[in-house]
């Protein structure tokens, strides 16, 4: 994987963005890995986690588009398992919000994370379009 980065971040100027990931096969639910160029590599940013919240929202739905870094690494102990099961407890708990909408479960779901420890980005902006930007490594 370290090698196609760093084929893939050759072609970048410095400050430039890669954003590498996979989606189901209408891109309706998606994971990217964000990698920004510095003048000597790429230095992993977070994970954007998408999805398109007309369909509805489980975070259980990511699981099988997890990037290749990530999808063999849910096992127990591993912090991609955690997190997802941790975003699990989440959404369960934000459930009543759901006569309201997805969206509202999927941004309570996400200040849940952020009370938790997790370093999730809260801008509405971007909760209420189905985006959820983890910026650490899982």
């Amino acid at each position: 994987m370290a090698e196609a980065y760093a084929t893939l971040g050759h072609y970048l100027q410095p400050g430039g963005l890669l954003i590498e990931g996979t989606s189901d096969p209408f891109g309706r639910v998606w994971v990217a890995n964000l990698l920004r160029k510095t003048e000597t590599a790429l230095v992993f940013e977070g994970v954007v986690f998408s999805i398109n919240l007309r369909i509805g929202f489980n975070p259980a739905w990511f699981q099988p588009v997890l990037p290749k870094n990530m999808i063999h690494r849910v096992v127990p102990g591993e912090p991609v398992a955690r997190f997802l099961s941790d975003w699990k407890l989440a959404y369960r708990q934000s459930l009543p919000l759901l006569v309201w909408g997805a969206k509202q479960v999927f941004a309570d779901s996400a200040h849940r994370l952020a009370a938790q420890g997790y370093r999730v980005n809260l801008r509405r902006r971007c909760l209420s379009k189905g985006y959820l930007l983890l910026n650490e490594m899982v």
